[in-house]
Order: structure tokens, then C-alpha cells, then sequence
């Protein structure tokens, strides 16, 4: 899965567990005037031994291997602690944990949710956070080439 793929899933199951509006965190991102959810992948590491399949007819081989990565999910305004808390009773649900699977990701497990409320220009903002360790498995092409001919020489003694 490449890792525009994974940000999509990721963002229709965080979108459609909740009410509020939800956004990539970015670095210069304008912030929404309204309560909302910003979501933001942390850390991405390699688990393992990569994989190797056996070339195709045309020399094309699939390399798999697993990786894990931290999703930062946090909610900007009052009360929207229950919306995070939503998010979280979602990945309990049956329905949840099998479109994850389908998409071919892993919960490996989560945190509790917290109070990261801070002072902005004497106004007190609130805010909460809830991070998910998740794994989904990486794969890519690369191609290996065949051989063709090849030439054989012996002696016999």
C-alpha cells in the first residue's frame, strides 16, 4: 500500500466516525473557525525482514514488508472530547474492524485520550489528543530483469 493510500483510509475512517470536521494537520495549514479534529501520522517504522516474492514473466518482483506508524488525532474546541472518545469506541466496533482489514490496516493499540489545553493570546484553548499505534503492510515493484540465454562449458576428464 503506498502511503497516499493509507493517508485516504485513514482519513474516511477518522471522517466517518465522527461529526466534526476533519483535517490533515499541516505546518501552514489555515485553521477551520469551527470545533474540528486534525489528524497526522508521526512516525513511520519498519517491522521485520523484508519480503521477497519470485519474479514475474517479465522479470517484476513484489517486495512486501510491514510498517508501523503513530496516528496523532487531535480535537480543537469545547466538548469535543466526546468526539474523540467516538473515534475510539469506533475501532471496538465489528464493522470498523473489518473495513480496517479490508483496507489492511492494524490496530496494535492505543492511548487515553488527553487534556493538551493551552494559553493562546490570554485565551485558554482547549484541546484534546488520542494517539493509535497502527501497522499496515508496505509493498512496492522492482524489477529484478530475466535471464535469457545463458552458455554452459564443461570439460569431461
Amino acid at each position: 500500500m503506498l502511503y497516499s493510500e493509507l493517508r485516504e483510509k485513514i482519513y474516511n475512517w477518522a471522517s466517518s466516525n465522527t461529526t466534526l470536521l476533519v483535517i490533515w494537520e499541516e505546518q501552514n495549514a489555515p485553521r477551520p473557525d469551527e470545533a474540528y479534529i486534525g489528524i497526522k501520522i508521526n512516525i513511520f517504522s519498519k517491522i521485520g525482514q523484508a519480503n521477497a516474492l519470485a519474479p514475474d514473466g517479465v522479470g517484476d518482483r513484489i517486495v512486501k514488508y510491514d510498517e508501523d506508524f503513530t496516528l496523532s488525532i487531535k480535537s480543537y474546541g469545547e466538548g469535543t472530547d466526546d468526539d474523540l472518545q467516538q473515534l475510539k469506541d469506533s475501532l471496538q466496533k465489528d464493522s470498523v474492524q473489518q473495513q480496517l482489514i479490508v483496507d489492511g490496516i492494524a490496530v496494535r493499540f492505543d492511548n487515553e485520550i488527553r487534556d493538551i489545553s493551552t494559553l493562546i493570546d490570554q485565551t485558554r484553548e482547549t484541546r484534546f489528543i488520542y494517539e493509535v499505534f497502527m501497522g499496515f503492510a508496505h509493498d512496492f515493484t522492482e524489477n529484478v530483469g530475466n535471464i535469457e540465454d545463458f552458455e554452459y562449458t564443461y570439460d569431461i576428464t
